[in-house]
């Protein structure tokens, strides 16, 4: 059923545009998306433009962002279904994403359930020998130098006593933009476990900051540039919309 002229605009589409998104998440603190655009517009099947705004986001891995914007430009739509308040794309759109990280962020995604429970019974290569490893807890500290700090207390399950590893890793876009990979790894602790310890945390690194986890249905990103600081690890993308969330 179309909604009455008077009782559809901005607020009305922003409102919804909230409870879609809202809808891909596990948790927000704070969401906000703002559509300009008018009558006339919607008529033509367009978006002036549209703005979201969200704060304390848990996506996929409990992975948890402290703040994301996407920006997009002038955006092609159903009319129809615009003056239903459903915004359905009718070409792919291009925006900008920027996403900020904390510290806590990133050690809250390390020890989530899912990686945790990946980052026991690993099985590693020690002197030609098959060794398995549980690590048992993971914090990350961000340093102004642009690297990360990972701290990790592991377990060799054959020598049955846990051991402190410590390493600063410079994060790196890879794939076209598509994932981050750790490099330039030197060690402040554990220098004497096989290196395939660490070798196993820099994967669950490389997991947590897969540009697949901080992406909703419909909305791909490709990472341009990633900036390190003692406060934050911040991600500046190209956002392609395809599609827009539904209810």
């Amino acid at each position: 059923m179309l909604l009455g002229l008077d009782n559809l605009g901005e607020k009305t589409l922003n409102r919804i545009a909230e409870l879609a998104l809202s809808s891909q998440l596990d948790h927000i603190d704070d969401l906000t998306v703002q559509i300009k655009t008018n009558m006339d517009l919607i008529a033509q099947g367009r978006l002036e433009s549209m703005l979201i705004d969200g704060k304390g986001l848990v996506m996929q891995q409990d992975l948890r962002m402290q703040h994301m914007i996407i920006r997009i430009g002038q955006v092609a739509v159903n009319p129809m279904a615009a003056l239903m308040g459903n915004i359905q794309l009718t070409h792919p759109t291009q925006g900008s994403a920027h996403i900020t990280l904390t510290a806590s962020d990133l050690t809250q995604a390390f020890n989530s359930s899912t990686l945790n429970a990946q980052m026991q019974g690993v099985v590693i290569e020690e002197d030609g020998q098959e060794v398995v490893l549980d690590v048992q807890s993971v914090n990350c500290q961000l340093c102004d130098t642009g690297e990360l700090i990972i701290q990790a207390t592991v377990c060799l399950r054959h020598q049955d006593k846990a051991q402190q590893v410590e390493f600063y890793a410079t994060p790196q876009i890879m794939d076209q933009g598509r994932r981050v990979q750790l490099d330039q790894v030197r060690y402040t602790q554990g220098q004497d476990l096989p290196p395939a310890v660490t070798q196993a945390l820099i994967e669950r690194a490389t997991q947590v900051l897969d540009l697949k986890n901080f992406e909703m249905d419909g909305i791909h990103l490709n990472l341009e540039t990633l900036t390190v600081t003692a406060e934050t690890l911040t991600l500046e993308a190209i956002a392609h919309v395809i599609r827009f969330p539904k209810l």
